[in-house]
């Protein structure tokens, strides 16, 4: 086989291997994934940017295996890898939802439930809402441009072909999904702690005039005390978010590191 072959066949097989690495990293991030991108878009857009990083990269391989089973273990690999990666940044995505969901329970939303394009699954209105706005604010932040050059950089960290599960990737994992959930306290406790103070108000007068309905008078007054405060709360909700986004820009370097 000439010289010239050989390295359009290396190039073919590195791009192959960066475009599964993308196309799998773009199927479960929140900001590439979901079904309102198109299939077609999604698979054009990791074609073009896998063609980006081989052009800087040059190949990531020095050979072509021939053996099938080397090449499955490859494939998987790299399915593996890429999976995990946009499923880490996932999970801040749906601490923000878990945090809507809550104020909308405290609220008296829980039965509002709207459609995620993204999951396919039902969510709260509220926590729709913070989703699409943390979606805005991680654009905002250039946090996608972070991901896509740590998915670039993936290559020089963690070659083609070295994914492997460790105890430390995992406790990685378990980490993120703890801070998936505190992240959603955070975000909810200002009207779940204002809405708790009404609740108990309400008690207090249910006891003291027991001609009030306090059931009538009460779910209004949450929803709109909550409302307000919801308005009131969205600084916060922006601290909250960029440094938790901080965290997992900081933290994607890491995992790739750890697989």
């Amino acid at each position: 086989m000439s010289f010239p072959v050989q390295i359009l066949e290396l190039y073919f097989y590195s791009f192959i291997i960066i475009l599964i690495r993308f196309t799998s990293f773009f199927y479960t991030a929140p900001i590439f994934g979901g079904s309102t991108m198109p299939v077609l878009a999604k698979v054009g857009f990791a074609a073009l940017t896998s063609i980006l990083v081989l052009f800087v990269t040059g190949p990531i391989a020095a050979s072509v295996p021939v053996n099938m089973l080397e090449v499955f273990l490859l494939v998987a690999g790299e399915v593996a890898f890429g999976l995990t990666l946009g499923y880490s940044v996932s999970l801040v995505f749906a601490g923000v939802q878990l945090g809507g969901m809550m104020m909308g329970y405290q609220m008296g939303f829980a039965v509002a439930n709207v459609l995620d394009p993204v999951s396919n699954q039902q969510v709260s209105i509220l926590g729709q809402f913070l989703f699409l706005f943390a979606m805005l604010y991680f654009l905002v932040m250039d946090a996608h441009h972070i991901l896509l050059k740590g998915m670039a950089d993936s290559f020089i960290i963690a070659p083609a072909g070295s994914f492997a599960v460790s105890q430390f990737s995992v406790a990685w994992l378990v980490e993120t999904f703890g801070r998936m959930f505190w992240l959603g306290l955070k975000l909810a406790m200002p009207i779940v702690g204002a809405i708790f103070l009404v609740d108990v108000s309400l008690g207090i007068i249910a006891k003291t005039v027991p001609q009030m309905n306090v059931f009538i008078v009460g779910l209004p007054l949450k929803s709109l005390l909550g409302m307000f405060i919801l308005g009131l709360a969205f600084p916060f909700f922006a601290l909250v978010m960029r440094f938790d986004f901080e965290w997992l820009a900081e933290q994607f370097y890491g995992l790739m590191h750890l697989l």
